[in-house]
């Protein structure tokens, strides 16, 4: 697995400055959809959709769900340095349309993305910020992002979970999920609770599929 995994990190390097480059058509044509009905449902009602995910497959593929669907895209990324390497790699995945902002910045750029009735796309397998929520993942204790449940529950936006895989020939996947069946029971930290358990299933379901493509980097439990 760790031999796929390397292979797959140059895989991804490549596709940051193969996809940007790339015509709106062929991004398509390297590009399978399932489950796209779901996210044009949700966009139907006009208050954007949030999209839950994993560094899994090609993170890349991901950004450029613009250029598939035509539908702006809104994400956060943590700032790294050198400055000069940063903001040259953000160029890359914006060439699309794509969105990125820094995790340091206000949250309200997100609200106003949903206002536009866009996509706002956040990963949920890493707690970057520090603030996440305790859960048990792959039967350890740790802290994952509950911010993407936090905005569903202050604008009533639905949650679907959609991943990426690197499929055969430097293609790829998009798989979208039903949306996150989200308790409403009043108590909003039990129902953060719950909430981030049926986020933990999603992403664990996913990558114990295909954990070679799961290319997470950084701390995940607090004991690594």
């Amino acid at each position: 697995i760790v031999r796929r995994q390397c292979i797959y990190v140059v895989k991804n390097l490549y596709d940051l400055f193969r996809l940007g480059r790339l015509t709106k058509e062929e991004v398509e044509r390297i590009t399978r959809v399932e489950g796209r009905e779901r996210l044009f449902d949700e966009l139907a009602g006009g208050r954007g959709v949030i999209a839950i995910t994993a560094h899994l497959g090609s993170s890349e593929a991901v950004a450029q769900m613009p250029a598939v669907f035509g539908v702006p895209l809104t994400g956060m990324v943590l700032k790294t340095k050198p400055e000069r390497r940063f903001q040259f790699t953000l160029r890359l995945r914006r060439s699309h349309g794509l969105n990125l902002v820094p995790t340091a910045q206000s949250p309200i750029i997100l609200f106003r993305a949903l206002k536009r009735n866009e996509i706002v796309a956040l990963p949920c397998d890493q707690d970057l910020t520090g603030n996440g929520r305790e859960v048990t993942f792959f039967g350890s204790r740790t802290r994952l992002p509950d911010g993407p449940l936090r905005i569903a529950y202050r604008t009533g936006v639905n949650v679907l979970p959609v991943f990426a895989l690197r499929l055969p020939g430097d293609t790829f996947l998009l798989e979208f999920e039903p949306p996150l069946p989200l308790p409403d029971t009043g108590d909003r930290e039990a129902d953060l609770d719950a909430g981030m358990a049926l986020v933990v299933s999603a992403l664990e379901r996913r990558i114990r599929a295909h954990p070679e493509q799961w290319l997470v980097t950084g701390r995940v439990w607090p004991e690594e």
